[in-house]
């Protein structure tokens, strides 16, 4: 029971409305909202964002997804890039055998 009482009719309209069910947008472990940008990595260190996240971390939750492979498939694709964050003009891709 609620101890405040609507005085006047615009408060009781409100208060006879139902709730709808608003949700914020949720952000992942990747990613924040001023994407693109640049984020500051776990040691203080820059971690970009979105690309470097999209690509090796999190391409699921992030607000700009990269096509990655599934790493079924393709299970150590990332390990051939080497420092992708300081040489991210030579990103690893997999090539199109089709």
């Amino acid at each position: 029971m609620s101890r405040i009482k609507p005085l006047n009719i615009k408060a009781r309209a409100v208060e006879a409305s139902t709730d709808r069910d608003v949700r914020g947008y949720a952000f992942g472990d990747c990613c924040a909202s001023f994407a693109p940008g640049w984020e500051v990595g776990t040691q203080d260190n820059a971690d970009p964002c979105p690309w470097k996240s999209d690509l090796s971390l999190c391409w699921g939750t992030c607000y700009w997804m990269g096509q990655v492979p599934d790493y079924i498939s393709y299970g150590e694709w990332l390990d051939t890039c080497g420092n992708i964050q300081n040489d991210w003009r030579n990103l690893c891709t997999i090539p199109d055998n089709g």
